[in-house]
């Protein structure tokens, strides 16, 4: 250093030095918010759909099922009931994660039985943000074999799934 401040290349080092640490710690920090945002949602959607399926069971009222993934959202109606608006629940889904069904759609409905079923199975897949990685799955089962309510369940990868291969379900095992 001189006598009158710092060289510019000091200057450039610190600054170097600054912007190094500081995406070190945003990349840091993304990891965490997308983590929090799985286990959220891990509990969230599993709990919204198993509260509908009771409260269906428990009226013997039908129910409209909503999924607007692209929004990030899931909508509750009155059944038959056709405007968003007009919707007793939703579950706004985190940003920070990416969703779609089982077949790839961002979009789908299902409506609830009297008897706390669904019409029905389908699946939610959450995929990491840029859809790279493939991080969960919720299914809904239909009532068989003399259940007549829809059982929710989540799924972890087994192993790293890729775009081509999660939807195998011996890729999966129960949490």
């Amino acid at each position: 250093m001189n006598k009158k401040g710092y060289t510019l290349l000091e200057m450039m080092i610190v600054v170097a030095i600054i912007s190094i640490l500081s995406t070190v710690g945003m990349n840091s920090l993304k990891g965490r918010a997308e983590k929090r945002a799985l286990l959220s949602m891990s509990t969230k959607i599993p709990m919204f759909l198993e509260n509908l399926r009771d409260k269906s069971y428990d009226t013997g009222k039908r129910y409209s099922l909503k999924f607007r993934l692209d929004e990030n959202k899931i909508y509750v109606l009155e059944y038959k009931m056709e405007e968003l608006k007009d919707s007793i629940s939703e579950l706004n889904l985190s940003k920070y994660l990416l969703y779609e069904d089982n077949t790839e759609k961002k979009q789908f409905e299902r409506d609830t039985t009297p008897k706390g079923n669904y019409s029905n199975g389908f699946s939610v897949i959450i995929f990491d943000q840029k859809r790279e990685r493939v991080l969960k799955r919720i299914s809904i089962s239909t009532g068989t074999d003399g259940v007549d309510y829809a059982m929710v369940n989540s799924y972890k990868p087994k192993t790293s799934l890729t775009l081509s291969n999660y939807k195998e379900s011996n890729k999966w095992e129960k949490e």
